[in-house]
């Protein structure tokens, strides 16, 4: 039987704090093949994971059938360590999910991603292509407006959490508008705005639906 396709790209935005990490790793945790690229060394991604520095260990790893990776490597070089993991998720057979935490700090807000370079080509495959590769993109980010816009165009789902800067509020009032701005205004730590196709409801800590517009 063929590998599960996957068919969109999941993003969870929001302040250090309120939730993201905990409501990713938990709406992920059933996930058997993963490779989280975790350049703040956060205990919550190493949970259940190999943590590797290096690609030569990477690679090694991956050969040898280990398909859960906590990937440090993008400590040095935020973008190549990203494309690297993008390259490795898309060459690994069967499905695997592709975490980039903290997103705006490994691929450049102004980047060209239509450039021919082997690394934006890396990263735009499993943009692009995702489902072909079986490679499920999932981003995170504190500054959703210092994300490169084609992680945004071709995300699918976003979980938004509160916050109060403006750049970051016109961010989510571009996304699903004026009502959504002020639904976020009234979330408590661990709510957020699940929105799809510009359409929000409120999602609890738990991940029950508590209103839907």
């Amino acid at each position: 039987m063929p590998a599960k396709t996957v068919s969109e790209i999941t993003a969870y935005i929001g302040p250090a704090g309120e939730g993201k990490t905990f409501k990713m790793l938990r709406d992920y945790a059933s996930r058997k093949s993963f490779i989280r690229c975790d350049m703040n060394h956060q205990a919550e991604m190493e949970k259940g994971a190999r943590v590797i520095y290096n690609r030569a260990q990477m690679a090694s790893e991956l050969v040898s059938g280990a398909r859960k990776i906590c990937w440090r490597g993008v400590e040095k070089d935020p973008f190549a360590g990203f494309a690297f993991a993008a390259r490795c998720a898309a060459a690994v057979k069967g499905e695997v999910l592709l975490l980039a935490d903290e997103c705006e700090s490994m691929v450049p807000h102004t980047l060209n991603m239509n450039q021919k370079d082997p690394n934006i080509g890396y990263i735009r495959t499993v943009l692009k292509r995702g489902r072909h590769v079986h490679v499920d993109l999932v981003w995170t980010a504190q500054r959703p407006h210092e994300v490169n816009p084609t992680f945004r165009s071709n995300t699918a789902k976003f979980f938004i959490f509160k916050g109060m800067e403006p750049a970051y509020q016109k961010y989510v009032r571009d996304l699903a508008g004026a009502d959504a701005l002020k639904a976020m205004a009234g979330l408590a730590k661990y709510q957020c705005l699940e929105i799809i196709g510009g359409e929000y409801r409120i999602i609890s800590k738990t991940g029950r639906a508590l209103q839907k517009k």
